[in-house]
Protein backbone atom coordinates (compact mmCIF):
# COMPACT_ATOMS: atom_id res chain seq x y z
CA UNK A 1 0.00 0.00 0.00
CA UNK A 2 1.40 3.37 -0.98
CA UNK A 3 1.84 5.62 2.07
CA UNK A 4 -0.65 8.42 2.64
CA UNK A 5 0.69 9.80 5.94
CA UNK A 6 4.36 9.38 6.87
CA UNK A 7 5.71 10.34 10.29
CA UNK A 8 9.49 10.63 10.70
CA UNK A 9 10.88 10.50 14.23
CA UNK A 10 14.15 12.40 14.60
CA UNK A 11 15.45 15.50 12.84
CA UNK A 12 19.14 14.74 12.55
CA UNK A 13 20.83 14.34 9.17
CA UNK A 14 19.24 10.87 8.80
CA UNK A 15 15.70 12.08 9.41
CA UNK A 16 16.13 15.12 7.18
CA UNK A 17 17.52 12.95 4.38
CA UNK A 18 14.50 10.66 4.79
CA UNK A 19 12.05 13.56 4.59
CA UNK A 20 13.75 14.99 1.51
CA UNK A 21 13.79 11.76 -0.45
CA UNK A 22 10.35 10.59 0.69
CA UNK A 23 8.88 13.92 -0.47
CA UNK A 24 10.37 13.27 -3.90
CA UNK A 25 9.28 9.63 -3.94
CA UNK A 26 5.73 10.18 -2.63
CA UNK A 27 4.67 13.71 -3.62
CA UNK A 28 1.04 13.07 -2.63
CA UNK A 29 1.77 11.76 0.88
CA UNK A 30 1.58 13.99 3.95
CA UNK A 31 4.98 13.92 5.66
CA UNK A 32 5.57 15.06 9.24
CA UNK A 33 9.02 15.20 10.82
CA UNK A 34 9.07 15.29 14.62
CA UNK A 35 12.21 16.54 16.43
CA UNK A 36 12.49 16.91 20.22
CA UNK A 37 15.10 19.69 20.05
CA UNK A 38 14.44 23.22 18.87
CA UNK A 39 17.30 22.90 16.36
CA UNK A 40 17.60 20.33 13.58
CA UNK A 41 20.77 18.45 12.66
CA UNK A 42 21.63 16.38 15.72
CA UNK A 43 25.38 16.54 16.33
CA UNK A 44 26.08 18.38 13.07
CA UNK A 45 26.91 21.89 14.25
CA UNK A 46 28.76 24.58 12.26
CA UNK A 47 29.55 28.08 13.53
CA UNK A 48 31.46 30.98 11.98
CA UNK A 49 33.28 33.29 14.41
CA UNK A 50 35.30 36.49 14.04
CA UNK A 51 38.59 36.88 15.96
CA UNK A 52 41.05 39.75 16.07
CA UNK A 53 44.52 38.88 14.74
CA UNK A 54 47.74 40.59 13.79
CA UNK A 55 48.11 41.42 10.09
CA UNK A 56 51.29 41.30 8.01
CA UNK A 57 52.14 44.93 8.85
CA UNK A 58 51.83 44.33 12.59
CA UNK A 59 48.42 46.00 12.86
CA UNK A 60 45.04 44.55 13.82
CA UNK A 61 42.77 42.64 11.47
CA UNK A 62 39.75 40.38 11.75
CA UNK A 63 39.85 36.70 10.78
CA UNK A 64 36.72 34.75 9.89
CA UNK A 65 37.04 31.19 11.21
CA UNK A 66 34.67 28.23 10.75
CA UNK A 67 34.20 25.91 13.73
CA UNK A 68 32.66 22.44 13.56
CA UNK A 69 31.01 21.01 16.65
CA UNK A 70 30.73 17.53 15.15
CA UNK A 71 31.74 15.80 11.88
CA UNK A 72 33.75 18.02 9.52
CA UNK A 73 34.62 16.05 6.38
CA UNK A 74 33.07 13.50 4.04
CA UNK A 75 34.80 11.02 1.75
CA UNK A 76 34.05 11.29 -1.99
CA UNK A 77 32.65 7.73 -2.02
CA UNK A 78 29.63 9.10 -0.11
CA UNK A 79 27.56 9.53 -3.27
CA UNK A 80 24.34 10.17 -1.35
CA UNK A 81 25.92 13.26 0.21
CA UNK A 82 27.22 14.47 -3.14
CA UNK A 83 23.72 13.99 -4.53
CA UNK A 84 22.34 16.24 -1.78
CA UNK A 85 25.04 18.82 -2.52
CA UNK A 86 23.91 18.83 -6.15
CA UNK A 87 20.16 18.82 -5.53
CA UNK A 88 20.39 21.55 -2.88
CA UNK A 89 22.54 23.77 -5.15
CA UNK A 90 25.52 23.62 -2.79
CA UNK A 91 28.12 22.69 -5.39
CA UNK A 92 29.65 26.23 -5.47
CA UNK A 93 30.25 25.89 -1.71
CA UNK A 94 32.31 22.68 -1.93
CA UNK A 95 35.69 22.74 -0.19
CA UNK A 96 37.90 20.02 -1.60
CA UNK A 97 41.04 18.46 -0.11
CA UNK A 98 43.25 16.90 -2.80
CA UNK A 99 45.05 13.62 -2.17
CA UNK A 100 48.28 15.48 -2.96
CA UNK A 101 48.00 17.91 -0.04
CA UNK A 102 49.79 17.54 3.28
CA UNK A 103 46.39 17.19 4.96
CA UNK A 104 45.71 14.05 2.93
CA UNK A 105 49.23 12.57 3.03
CA UNK A 106 50.26 13.28 6.61
CA UNK A 107 48.49 11.68 9.54
CA UNK A 108 50.17 11.08 12.86
CA UNK A 109 50.09 9.03 16.04
CA UNK A 110 51.09 10.08 19.51
CA UNK A 111 52.18 6.98 21.41
CA UNK A 112 51.25 7.29 25.11
CA UNK A 113 54.34 7.66 27.26
CA UNK A 114 56.46 9.17 24.46
CA UNK A 115 57.19 12.68 23.22
CA UNK A 116 55.94 14.19 19.99
CA UNK A 117 54.23 12.69 16.97
CA UNK A 118 55.07 9.85 14.58
CA UNK A 119 53.90 10.04 10.98
CA UNK A 120 51.89 7.06 9.76
CA UNK A 121 53.59 5.88 6.54
CA UNK A 122 51.59 6.01 3.32
CA UNK A 123 54.15 4.33 1.03
CA UNK A 124 56.57 1.39 0.97
CA UNK A 125 59.50 3.75 1.55
CA UNK A 126 57.73 5.25 4.52
CA UNK A 127 57.02 1.76 5.87
CA UNK A 128 60.75 1.01 5.92
CA UNK A 129 61.84 4.30 7.47
CA UNK A 130 59.09 5.20 9.97
CA UNK A 131 59.81 5.21 13.72
CA UNK A 132 56.67 3.08 13.94
CA UNK A 133 58.39 0.39 11.86
CA UNK A 134 59.17 -1.85 14.84
CA UNK A 135 55.42 -2.35 15.26
CA UNK A 136 54.15 -1.87 11.73
CA UNK A 137 56.60 -3.91 9.66
CA UNK A 138 56.52 -7.14 11.73
CA UNK A 139 52.73 -6.93 11.78
CA UNK A 140 52.47 -6.59 8.00
CA UNK A 141 54.93 -9.45 7.42
CA UNK A 142 53.11 -11.64 9.95
CA UNK A 143 49.80 -11.13 8.17
CA UNK A 144 51.27 -11.65 4.71
CA UNK A 145 53.22 -14.84 5.40
CA UNK A 146 51.84 -16.55 8.46
CA UNK A 147 50.12 -19.87 7.74
CA UNK A 148 47.12 -21.38 9.45
CA UNK A 149 45.23 -18.11 9.61
CA UNK A 150 42.58 -18.66 6.97
CA UNK A 151 39.33 -16.73 6.58
CA UNK A 152 36.67 -17.02 9.27
CA UNK A 153 33.23 -18.40 8.35
CA UNK A 154 31.07 -15.92 6.48
CA UNK A 155 28.68 -15.50 9.42
CA UNK A 156 31.36 -15.27 12.12
CA UNK A 157 32.08 -12.01 13.88
CA UNK A 158 34.71 -10.76 16.29
CA UNK A 159 36.01 -7.50 17.67
CA UNK A 160 38.34 -5.24 15.72
CA UNK A 161 41.07 -5.91 18.29
CA UNK A 162 40.62 -9.69 17.98
CA UNK A 163 40.67 -9.59 14.18
CA UNK A 164 43.79 -7.42 13.95
CA UNK A 165 45.51 -9.23 16.81
CA UNK A 166 45.20 -12.64 15.13
CA UNK A 167 46.53 -11.35 11.84
CA UNK A 168 48.98 -8.56 12.71
CA UNK A 169 49.80 -9.24 16.36
CA UNK A 170 48.63 -7.64 19.63
CA UNK A 171 51.03 -4.65 19.50
CA UNK A 172 49.81 -3.72 16.02
CA UNK A 173 46.18 -4.18 17.07
CA UNK A 174 46.55 -1.95 20.12
CA UNK A 175 48.65 0.75 18.46
CA UNK A 176 47.04 1.14 15.06
CA UNK A 177 43.69 -0.58 15.50
CA UNK A 178 42.69 1.20 18.70
CA UNK A 179 43.87 4.57 17.34
CA UNK A 180 41.81 4.22 14.17
CA UNK A 181 38.75 3.18 16.16
CA UNK A 182 39.25 6.22 18.41
CA UNK A 183 39.21 8.44 15.33
CA UNK A 184 36.01 7.04 13.85
CA UNK A 185 33.93 5.60 16.68
CA UNK A 186 35.54 7.05 19.85
CA UNK A 187 35.20 3.50 21.17
CA UNK A 188 37.16 0.54 22.53
CA UNK A 189 38.40 -1.63 19.66
CA UNK A 190 38.01 -4.67 21.93
CA UNK A 191 34.23 -4.18 21.85
CA UNK A 192 33.55 -2.94 18.30
CA UNK A 193 32.44 -5.47 15.65
CA UNK A 194 34.86 -5.71 12.74
CA UNK A 195 32.17 -6.88 10.33
CA UNK A 196 29.80 -4.05 11.20
CA UNK A 197 32.36 -1.25 11.55
CA UNK A 198 35.02 -2.15 8.97
CA UNK A 199 33.56 -4.80 6.62
CA UNK A 200 36.36 -4.29 4.08
CA UNK A 201 38.87 -5.89 6.46
CA UNK A 202 37.28 -9.38 6.65
CA UNK A 203 36.48 -9.16 2.94
CA UNK A 204 40.15 -8.50 2.17
CA UNK A 205 41.18 -11.34 4.46
CA UNK A 206 38.82 -13.70 2.67
CA UNK A 207 40.14 -12.63 -0.73
CA UNK A 208 43.72 -13.11 0.49
CA UNK A 209 43.09 -16.57 2.00
CA UNK A 210 43.35 -15.17 5.50
CA UNK A 211 45.71 -12.29 4.77
CA UNK A 212 44.49 -8.70 4.64
CA UNK A 213 47.75 -7.65 2.97
CA UNK A 214 47.50 -10.26 0.22
CA UNK A 215 43.83 -9.44 -0.26
CA UNK A 216 44.60 -5.73 -0.61
CA UNK A 217 47.40 -6.42 -3.10
CA UNK A 218 45.14 -8.66 -5.16
CA UNK A 219 42.38 -6.03 -5.14
CA UNK A 220 44.90 -3.48 -6.40
CA UNK A 221 45.92 -5.78 -9.23
CA UNK A 222 42.27 -6.38 -10.14
CA UNK A 223 41.62 -2.65 -10.20
CA UNK A 224 44.66 -1.84 -12.37
CA UNK A 225 44.01 -4.57 -14.93
CA UNK A 226 40.21 -4.66 -14.74
CA UNK A 227 40.12 -8.27 -13.55
CA UNK A 228 37.61 -7.89 -10.75
CA UNK A 229 33.99 -8.93 -10.98
CA UNK A 230 31.38 -6.21 -10.74
CA UNK A 231 29.49 -6.00 -7.49
CA UNK A 232 25.98 -6.82 -8.67
CA UNK A 233 24.38 -5.40 -5.53
CA UNK A 234 26.06 -2.05 -6.13
CA UNK A 235 25.14 -2.16 -9.80
CA UNK A 236 21.48 -2.60 -8.83
CA UNK A 237 21.39 0.74 -6.97
CA UNK A 238 19.53 3.58 -8.56
CA UNK A 239 21.73 6.14 -10.20
CA UNK A 240 22.64 9.17 -8.13
CA UNK A 241 21.89 12.66 -9.42
CA UNK A 242 25.42 14.00 -9.04
CA UNK A 243 25.50 16.85 -11.56
CA UNK A 244 28.97 18.42 -11.64
CA UNK A 245 30.03 16.99 -8.28
CA UNK A 246 31.28 13.69 -9.73
CA UNK A 247 33.85 15.39 -11.96
CA UNK A 248 34.99 17.58 -9.06
CA UNK A 249 35.82 14.52 -6.92
CA UNK A 250 38.69 13.29 -9.10
CA UNK A 251 41.81 12.98 -6.95
CA UNK A 252 39.96 14.14 -3.81
CA UNK A 253 40.71 12.81 -0.33
CA UNK A 254 37.80 14.41 1.56
CA UNK A 255 35.43 17.33 1.08
CA UNK A 256 33.33 19.72 3.14
CA UNK A 257 31.40 22.95 2.55
CA UNK A 258 32.45 26.59 2.83
CA UNK A 259 30.39 27.19 5.97
CA UNK A 260 30.72 23.64 7.27
CA UNK A 261 28.56 20.54 7.04
CA UNK A 262 25.87 22.47 8.89
CA UNK A 263 25.09 23.96 5.47
CA UNK A 264 23.47 20.62 4.62
CA UNK A 265 21.11 20.99 7.58
CA UNK A 266 20.20 24.59 6.78
CA UNK A 267 19.63 23.82 3.09
CA UNK A 268 17.51 20.74 3.85
CA UNK A 269 15.36 22.66 6.33
CA UNK A 270 14.85 25.46 3.81
CA UNK A 271 14.02 23.09 0.96
CA UNK A 272 11.59 21.02 3.06
CA UNK A 273 9.90 24.22 4.21
CA UNK A 274 9.08 24.98 0.57
CA UNK A 275 7.28 21.64 0.02
CA UNK A 276 3.54 21.96 0.83
CA UNK A 277 3.03 18.37 1.98
CA UNK A 278 5.96 18.42 4.45
CA UNK A 279 5.62 19.67 8.02
CA UNK A 280 8.56 20.00 10.42
CA UNK A 281 7.72 20.08 14.13
CA UNK A 282 10.61 21.15 16.38
CA UNK A 283 10.82 21.14 20.15
CA UNK A 284 8.28 18.31 20.53
CA UNK A 285 9.18 14.65 21.14
CA UNK A 286 7.15 11.53 20.37
CA UNK A 287 5.99 9.92 23.64
CA UNK A 288 3.40 7.32 22.62
CA UNK A 289 2.57 5.00 19.72
CA UNK A 290 -0.72 3.22 19.12
CA UNK A 291 -2.34 1.21 16.33
CA UNK A 292 -5.24 2.46 14.22
CA UNK A 293 -8.10 0.32 12.91
CA UNK A 294 -6.79 0.45 9.34
CA UNK A 295 -3.40 -1.01 10.30
CA UNK A 296 -1.62 2.30 10.61
CA UNK A 297 -0.36 4.10 13.69
CA UNK A 298 -0.88 7.21 15.76
CA UNK A 299 1.96 9.17 17.30
CA UNK A 300 1.35 11.36 20.33
CA UNK A 301 3.87 14.03 21.22
CA UNK A 302 4.93 15.62 24.50
CA UNK A 303 2.81 18.69 23.70
CA UNK A 304 -0.30 16.52 23.36
CA UNK A 305 -0.48 16.70 19.56
CA UNK A 306 -1.53 13.57 17.65
CA UNK A 307 -0.18 12.56 14.23
CA UNK A 308 -1.70 9.83 12.05
CA UNK A 309 0.74 7.60 10.18
CA UNK A 310 0.14 4.99 7.54
CA UNK A 311 3.94 4.49 7.63
CA UNK A 312 6.64 5.36 10.17
CA UNK A 313 10.36 6.10 9.95
CA UNK A 314 12.46 6.07 13.09
CA UNK A 315 15.74 7.95 12.82
CA UNK A 316 16.02 8.01 16.61
CA UNK A 317 18.89 6.48 18.60
CA UNK A 318 17.88 2.85 19.15
CA UNK A 319 17.64 3.11 22.98
CA UNK A 320 15.33 6.11 22.57
CA UNK A 321 13.12 4.11 20.20
CA UNK A 322 13.13 1.26 22.73
CA UNK A 323 11.77 3.57 25.43
CA UNK A 324 9.02 4.77 23.09
CA UNK A 325 7.99 1.26 22.03
CA UNK A 326 8.09 -0.12 25.59
CA UNK A 327 5.83 2.68 26.79
CA UNK A 328 3.30 1.94 24.02
CA UNK A 329 1.78 -1.48 24.86
CA UNK A 330 -0.48 -1.68 21.79
CA UNK A 331 2.41 -1.90 19.33
CA UNK A 332 4.68 -4.94 18.70
CA UNK A 333 7.93 -5.08 20.62
CA UNK A 334 11.29 -4.76 18.87
CA UNK A 335 14.43 -6.76 19.68
CA UNK A 336 18.03 -5.62 20.24
CA UNK A 337 17.38 -1.89 20.54
CA UNK A 338 19.50 -1.65 23.68
CA UNK A 339 22.18 -4.21 22.74
CA UNK A 340 24.83 -1.61 21.92
CA UNK A 341 26.32 1.15 23.99
CA UNK A 342 27.32 4.58 22.70
CA UNK A 343 30.29 6.87 23.16
CA UNK A 344 30.11 10.18 24.97
CA UNK A 345 32.72 12.74 23.94
CA UNK A 346 33.84 16.27 24.64
CA UNK A 347 34.90 18.13 21.51
CA UNK A 348 36.93 21.30 21.98
CA UNK A 349 37.65 23.93 19.31
CA UNK A 350 40.72 26.13 19.86
CA UNK A 351 41.86 29.21 17.96
CA UNK A 352 45.44 30.25 18.76
CA UNK A 353 47.15 33.57 17.84
CA UNK A 354 49.98 32.11 15.77
CA UNK A 355 50.73 30.49 12.43
CA UNK A 356 50.06 26.72 12.26
CA UNK A 357 53.77 25.94 11.84
CA UNK A 358 54.30 27.24 15.39
CA UNK A 359 52.17 24.44 16.86
CA UNK A 360 52.10 21.38 14.64
CA UNK A 361 53.51 19.76 11.48
CA UNK A 362 51.49 20.00 8.25
CA UNK A 363 48.87 17.27 8.17
CA UNK A 364 45.33 16.26 9.04
CA UNK A 365 45.98 15.61 12.72
CA UNK A 366 46.93 12.84 15.11
CA UNK A 367 45.32 9.99 17.04
CA UNK A 368 46.26 8.52 20.40
CA UNK A 369 46.15 4.70 20.79
CA UNK A 370 44.93 2.89 23.87
CA UNK A 371 47.67 3.01 26.54
CA UNK A 372 49.49 -0.23 27.31
CA UNK A 373 47.95 -0.21 30.82
CA UNK A 374 44.47 0.33 29.41
CA UNK A 375 42.20 3.32 29.81
CA UNK A 376 43.41 5.21 32.89
CA UNK A 377 45.32 2.14 34.03
CA UNK A 378 42.30 -0.16 33.96
CA UNK A 379 44.38 -3.09 32.63
CA UNK A 380 47.34 -2.54 34.97
CA UNK A 381 47.97 -4.69 38.08
CA UNK A 382 46.17 -3.50 41.20
CA UNK A 383 49.38 -2.18 42.73
CA UNK A 384 50.28 -0.20 39.58
CA UNK A 385 49.39 3.45 39.22
CA UNK A 386 50.47 3.89 35.59
CA UNK A 387 48.05 6.34 33.99
CA UNK A 388 49.11 7.48 30.56
CA UNK A 389 46.92 10.12 28.94
CA UNK A 390 44.80 10.67 32.08
CA UNK A 391 42.72 13.39 30.43
CA UNK A 392 41.48 10.85 27.88
CA UNK A 393 42.49 12.61 24.65
CA UNK A 394 41.51 10.46 21.65
CA UNK A 395 42.93 12.68 18.93
CA UNK A 396 43.36 16.17 17.57
CA UNK A 397 42.46 17.59 14.15
CA UNK A 398 44.70 20.26 12.62
CA UNK A 399 41.77 22.17 11.14
CA UNK A 400 43.84 25.07 9.79
CA UNK A 401 45.69 22.62 7.57
CA UNK A 402 42.90 20.15 6.92
CA UNK A 403 40.28 22.73 5.83
CA UNK A 404 42.15 26.01 5.40
CA UNK A 405 39.82 27.24 2.62
CA UNK A 406 36.93 27.57 5.08
CA UNK A 407 38.66 30.50 6.80
CA UNK A 408 39.59 33.98 5.57
CA UNK A 409 42.38 36.31 6.66
CA UNK A 410 43.57 33.52 8.98
CA UNK A 411 47.26 33.09 8.08
CA UNK A 412 48.29 34.08 11.61
CA UNK A 413 45.84 31.93 13.53
CA UNK A 414 45.83 28.21 14.20
CA UNK A 415 42.59 26.26 14.53
CA UNK A 416 42.63 22.78 16.09
CA UNK A 417 39.95 20.51 17.50
CA UNK A 418 40.58 18.05 20.34
CA UNK A 419 38.31 15.02 20.92
CA UNK A 420 38.19 13.45 24.38
CA UNK A 421 36.33 10.78 26.31
CA UNK A 422 34.78 7.71 24.71
CA UNK A 423 36.14 4.56 26.40
CA UNK A 424 38.05 6.62 28.98
CA UNK A 425 34.70 7.51 30.55
CA UNK A 426 34.02 3.84 31.37
CA UNK A 427 37.39 3.39 33.12
CA UNK A 428 37.60 2.96 36.92
CA UNK A 429 38.78 6.57 37.33
CA UNK A 430 37.18 8.47 34.43
CA UNK A 431 38.26 12.01 33.62
CA UNK A 432 35.82 14.84 34.23
CA UNK A 433 34.72 17.21 31.46
CA UNK A 434 32.45 19.40 33.56
CA UNK A 435 31.93 22.77 31.89
CA UNK A 436 35.32 24.11 30.78
CA UNK A 437 37.24 23.31 33.96
CA UNK A 438 39.33 20.68 32.20
CA UNK A 439 40.58 23.03 29.46
CA UNK A 440 43.82 24.11 31.26
CA UNK A 441 44.81 20.44 31.68
CA UNK A 442 43.92 19.80 28.06
CA UNK A 443 46.20 22.63 26.93
CA UNK A 444 49.06 21.14 28.97
CA UNK A 445 48.38 17.75 27.38
CA UNK A 446 48.44 19.22 23.87
CA UNK A 447 51.70 21.02 24.67
CA UNK A 448 53.28 17.76 25.83
CA UNK A 449 51.94 15.54 23.04
CA UNK A 450 53.00 18.03 20.36
CA UNK A 451 56.38 18.29 22.13
CA UNK A 452 56.46 22.08 21.83
CA UNK A 453 59.73 23.85 22.62
CA UNK A 454 57.90 26.79 24.20
CA UNK A 455 54.62 27.11 26.12
CA UNK A 456 51.44 26.79 24.10
CA UNK A 457 49.93 30.26 23.42
CA UNK A 458 46.86 31.45 25.25
CA UNK A 459 43.94 30.70 22.91
CA UNK A 460 41.92 33.50 21.38
CA UNK A 461 38.79 31.36 21.59
CA UNK A 462 37.73 28.09 23.19
CA UNK A 463 34.46 26.39 22.29
CA UNK A 464 33.47 23.21 24.21
CA UNK A 465 30.81 20.81 22.91
CA UNK A 466 29.50 18.06 25.21
CA UNK A 467 27.99 15.20 23.17
CA UNK A 468 26.28 12.49 25.23
CA UNK A 469 25.88 9.03 23.62
CA UNK A 470 26.65 10.56 20.23
CA UNK A 471 28.32 7.60 18.45
CA UNK A 472 26.80 4.10 18.71
CA UNK A 473 29.27 1.29 19.42
CA UNK A 474 28.30 -1.50 17.02
CA UNK A 475 29.20 -4.50 19.16
CA UNK A 476 30.13 -8.01 18.06
CA UNK A 477 27.12 -9.72 16.46
CA UNK A 478 25.54 -6.41 15.41
CA UNK A 479 24.79 -7.43 11.82
CA UNK A 480 22.98 -10.60 12.96
CA UNK A 481 20.95 -8.62 15.47
CA UNK A 482 19.95 -6.07 12.83
CA UNK A 483 18.80 -8.86 10.49
CA UNK A 484 16.59 -10.19 13.30
CA UNK A 485 15.23 -6.68 13.89
CA UNK A 486 14.50 -6.34 10.19
CA UNK A 487 12.57 -9.63 10.23
CA UNK A 488 10.36 -8.45 13.11
CA UNK A 489 9.70 -5.14 11.34
CA UNK A 490 8.56 -6.97 8.22
CA UNK A 491 6.47 -9.57 10.03
CA UNK A 492 5.05 -7.82 13.10
CA UNK A 493 4.93 -4.26 11.76
CA UNK A 494 3.94 -5.28 8.19
CA UNK A 495 6.87 -3.33 6.77
CA UNK A 496 5.26 -0.04 7.81
CA UNK A 497 8.07 0.98 10.17
CA UNK A 498 11.62 1.49 8.99
CA UNK A 499 14.36 1.83 11.61
CA UNK A 500 17.44 3.60 10.30
CA UNK A 501 20.36 5.73 11.42
CA UNK A 502 23.82 5.52 12.92
CA UNK A 503 22.86 2.74 15.32
CA UNK A 504 21.74 0.49 12.48
CA UNK A 505 23.87 0.85 9.39
CA UNK A 506 26.93 3.01 10.03
CA UNK A 507 27.92 6.17 11.87
CA UNK A 508 29.41 8.30 9.09
CA UNK A 509 27.54 11.23 7.57
CA UNK A 510 27.55 9.36 4.27
CA UNK A 511 26.00 6.22 5.79
CA UNK A 512 23.31 8.24 7.56
CA UNK A 513 22.35 10.18 4.42
CA UNK A 514 22.36 6.94 2.40
CA UNK A 515 20.01 5.23 4.86
CA UNK A 516 17.60 8.16 4.60
CA UNK A 517 17.81 8.01 0.81
CA UNK A 518 16.82 4.33 0.79
CA UNK A 519 13.74 4.68 3.01
CA UNK A 520 10.47 3.67 1.41
CA UNK A 521 11.91 1.90 -1.61
CA UNK A 522 9.77 -1.16 -0.77
CA UNK A 523 6.58 0.70 0.14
Amino acid sequence: MAPTDIVILGGGITGLSSAFHLARRFPDARITLLEKDTQLGGFLRSERVQVEVQDEAGGKAEASVLLEGGPRTVRPVALAVLELVNLLDLTPSLVIVSRKTAAARNRFLHLPGTDGLSRIPSSLTGLLTTPLGHILLPGVLRDAWRGGNGPAPADADESVASFLGRRFGPDFARTFGSAFVHGVYAADSRVLSVRAAFPDLPQMASKGSGSVVRGALWSGIEYIFGLGKKDEKKEEKKEYELGDTKALMKGVSVFSLRDGLGMLITALETKLGEIPNVTIVKGDAAVELSKTVDGGYQVKSASGATFTASHLVSALPLPMLSTLVQSSPTVPSLPHLTANGASTVALVNFIFPCAPSRLHPPGFGYLVPRPSAGYNGADAPEDASAKENPIGLLGTVFDSCALADQDTNAANVTKVTAILGGPYLTAPAPPSYTGESFVPDLLKTLEAQLSLSSPIPEPLLVRVHHHTDCIPTLGVGHLTRMEELKGVLEKEWNGRLEVIGAGVGGVSVGACVESGRNVGTKW
